[in-house]
């Protein structure tokens, strides 16, 4: 079995469990704000953090390493995964604040509502089946981070992706942009806080970054009227030079079939989370202050 270092955990990584080192960025980046949150007093020094579908359990043995004074859930359905997360909590010394369990993800989730002050997903394609029962279990002020490998659907690759775009976020997706990743970040939020209000809750964006084949959005999850709600809005982007449109939902606009710029045709794509709302720049900062700048070219 390979021994795999990263931050202060050292994991077997045995062939039969998962185990993306490509996905470190984005580990060392929850690591990071949840850090910020303790020292900042956002999320409480005693804090318990789920990880739904832990693999090998890296996630959250580093959440107890890291964060002070947080404690963790390691979940994983899998009876080879639940093996090795045992075996990596015995390795790194935490069984005091790491606890293994063998569970459906969404199971997991409702058996343990409002038990977690941070809630993280990390599956294997989209995170959206995964997205109501996080939003509506997570502790009232707790933080959702999700990641979502589903890249090829969110930038509408092909004809098939916008329909399944359409089905797992509810928005259509937009083929060729310069912005596509960062819409494809707005689509997730955007489902996300949808969802929020379904169960008479908000989401207040925090931190978001899109990397290589994935998104990873950390929001806040608070009850309605805590918080701004974020503003859903649809693009009308030209199908031929880079002119576009942001349209919020329930405003006023005026329609057109035409580009005004080259009188082309115009794409309508979302719904979509429209301008930031919350404290993007001080979670930044905090941040980068807590890794030293270690991720700073990755945040946006």
């Amino acid at each position: 079995m390979a021994a795999h270092a990263e931050g202060r955990a050292t994991i077997g990584q045995a062939d039969n469990v998962f185990l993306s080192a490509h996905q470190e960025l984005q580990r060392d980046l929850a690591v990071l704000v949840l850090q910020a949150l303790v020292a900042t007093g956002q999320l409480p020094p005693s804090s318990a953090v789920l990880d739904a579908m832990a693999g090998t359990g890296i996630r959250a043995i580093r959440y107890a390493l890291e964060v002070p004074g947080v404690s963790s859930v390691a979940n994983d359905l899998d009876a080879a995964a639940h093996a090795a997360i045992v075996a990596n909590i015995a390795e790194n010394g935490v069984s005091d604040r790491v606890q293994a369990t063998q569970l459906d993800a969404v199971e997991c989730l409702w058996t343990h509502r409002r038990r977690f002050h941070a809630i993280d997903l990390d599956p294997f394609g989209t995170c959206a089946a995964l997205l109501p029962s996080a939003i509506a279990s997570v502790a009232l002020g707790g933080v959702v981070c999700a990641t979502d490998t589903d890249m090829h659907t969110l930038l509408g690759k092909n004809g098939p992706s916008h329909a399944e775009c359409f089905r797992r976020y509810g928005a259509l997706p937009l083929t060729s942009a310069a912005f596509g990743k960062e819409l494809a970040i707005r689509i997730v939020l955007g489902r996300a806080a949808s969802i929020a209000a379904d169960c008479n809750r908000s989401v207040t964006p925090l931190l978001s970054t899109a990397f290589d084949f994935f998104t990873r959005v950390i929001f806040r999850v608070q009850e309605a009227g805590d918080a701004p709600r974020v503003p859903l809005a649809v693009v009308d982007q030209c199908t031929h030079c880079a002119h576009f449109n942001v349209h919020e939902l329930g405003a006023a606009v005026t329609c057109v079939a035409q580009c005004p710029i080259c009188n082309h045709a115009l794409q309508v794509v979302g719904k979509n989370a429209s301008r930031s709302e919350g404290h993007r720049h001080a979670m930044c900062s905090g941040v980068v202050r807590s890794g030293r700048g270690r991720c700073k070219s990755a945040l946006c």
